[in-house]
């Protein structure tokens, strides 16, 4: 009798235990059917068919598959006794569960990266000292800003592991942890290579655009340095219960806790060497700025979906589809600092930057509510009973996130430094959220034992 390999049985537990007390009633009324004992007559009519039982799993045996195995999910039987006792599987398989199974899969994903302005700038030679590095100007070029950065292909890993409850693979439980690698992109623009170098921003004192400039001919050399990282990790652990099975497939709903880590960071440096010899700054006194822009996205939430499963002996085909619900912790700190080093004497630092000035720098927290589906189809070829490759595509949304792009303002009102400020204080912080998306490729090994 064809029986499965997979451990597959009714949609749940009430359901068992129904089927195993027919099963014990159904038994007594057979011994009392045919026992000998006493003086009643035998019954001559047929006995009830047993109800139906689990369709335990049946293991592929030992070595390599034949050329034709059966179905793991191809038999119409059933079991019309109960489920015999005993570690039946093989090695590693018990009595009181169905058994293990993990998935090592390496990752090969790109996501959505973040938006930033324009953050640095170079003009046309010649180009007047008041228009150089000014946005809106024809003699004006970007040369990091106004697109997205971060969004290169990057690598991880991930680790399933699952376990059955009951030998009949009914209900059972999934472990999921997978992280990316740390993205580090950083730009780095000097006078070197651009005789004009400025940091674009919109002055609010004069209500037009402006430009800070680190470079320009005859006035200063210097150079700016732009550094981004982002770094991600997520995890799951749902309960999974069989609902029905068909003819090699089955369909189980999942339901469990879901959290990821989302943190990324924006470091933007800068340093002029005054070169005026009739300016209000030394010669060769230098001018170091930084501005740092981080966030921190915590996601904790609950999870519910379902796995589809189709199983031919030789391959499987699995697709698992969820929507997480629950709170996002968005985090945004900014700071600055700028340290001034004359040819002679100290140097001395002030805790403000250029895009960070004492009216944003801060720590800032909030919570909202966030919506996370995710999609996973995955493709298994079995290359021993116990041992399978695997491929498959993975896309997860992100429906609220804080990214340090966005959380810049480049409207600055240059007076508050060293203050007292004069007019509407600016740069301001307020809560940027958008929307984050990761998908690729996986590829790995899946075990059973």
């Amino acid at each position: 009798m064809a029986i499965h390999r997979w451990r597959v049985g009714v949609g749940s537990i009430v359901l068992a235990l129904t089927g195993w007390l027919a099963t014990a009633a159904y038994g007594g009324e057979w011994k009392k059917a045919n026992s000998s004992e006493g003086d009643q007559p035998q019954s001559t009519s047929p006995s009830p068919a047993p109800p139906s039982q689990p369709v335990p799993p049946a293991p592929r045996g030992s070595g390599i598959l034949s050329e034709h195995p059966p179905s793991h999910w191809d038999s119409p039987e059933i079991w019309e006794e109960p489920y015999p006792p005993g570690p039946i599987y093989g090695p590693g398989w018990g009595l009181a569960c169905g058994g293990w199974y993990a998935d090592f899969e390496a990752l090969f994903w790109w996501r959505r990266g973040q938006d930033i302005p324009a953050l640095v700038t170079t003009s046309d030679a010649g180009t007047p000292q008041a228009n150089a590095g000014v946005l809106g100007l024809p003699t004006t070029t970007v040369l990091l800003g106004n697109h997205k950065i971060t969004d290169a292909n990057r690598t991880g890993g991930r680790v399933s592991v699952g376990t059955w409850f009951d030998p009949y693979q009914v209900n059972g439980a999934v472990v999921r942890f997978f992280s990316l690698k740390d993205d580090h992109a950083s730009y780095r623009y000097s006078t070197d290579d651009y005789a004009i170098l400025g940091r674009p921003f919109f002055n609010i004192s004069t209500s037009a655009e402006d430009a800070r400039l680190v470079g320009y001919p005859g006035i200063s050399t210097g150079w700016v340095d732009v550094d981004a990282r982002s770094d991600f990790a997520a995890g799951d652990v749902v309960l999974r219960m069989m609902l029905t099975q068909g003819n090699c497939w089955r369909l189980d709903l999942i339901g469990g806790y879901q959290t990821a880590r989302i943190d990324e960071s924006l470091r933007i440096r800068d340093e002029l060497t005054s070169t005026d010899p009739g300016g209000n700054v030394p010669v060769g006194t230098r001018v170091a700025v930084e501005d740092y822009f981080g966030t921190r996205n915590q996601y904790h939430a609950g999870v519910v979906g379902a796995i589809w499963e189709y199983d031919r002996g030789t391959g499987a085909l699995s697709v698992r589809a969820s929507v997480g619900l629950g709170n996002m912790r968005e985090e945004v700190t900014i700071r600055g600092q700028t340290t001034t080093t004359p040819p002679a004497g100290a140097a001395t630092t002030v805790d403000s930057g250029f895009l960070t000035q004492p009216s944003n720098i801060g720590t800032y927290v909030q919570n909202e509510f966030a919506a996370v589906p995710e999609l996973a189809i995955r493709a298994r070829w079995y290359l021993s009973d116990h041992l399978a490759i695997s491929a498959g595509y993975n896309f997860i949304y992100y429906s609220k996130v804080v990214r340090p792009g966005e959380q810049i303002d480049r409207v600055l009102n240059l007076t508050q430094v060293p203050g007292p400020i004069v007019g509407e204080s600016r740069p301001a912080f307020s809560f940027q959220s958008g929307s984050l998306f990761l998908h690729g490729l996986t590829v790995g090994l899946h075990a059973e034992f």
